[in-house]
């Protein structure tokens, strides 16, 4: 999850380091990671949008991918 209130994460650190020191950043791994990331207005608009169609009781799953 990512959003304007983030205090973790790749995305948080990834630019807390850039704006520290953008010649010396460090980037672990070998490029082939993948990951799904959500922004916190999508979860947001999602959970409007099932709370609006969904049966009482329902289970509702999100996910990003």
């Amino acid at each position: 999850m990512i959003g304007p209130r983030a205090t973790h994460g790749i995305i948080y650190d990834l630019l807390h380091k850039l704006a520290e020191n953008p010649p010396d950043l460090e980037v672990l791994g070998d490029g082939s990671q993948q990951k799904p990331y959500l922004h916190v207005s999508e979860l947001i608009d999602a959970m409007c949008l099932s709370s609006d169609t969904r049966a009482s009781g329902s289970t509702t799953q999100y996910w990003s991918d």
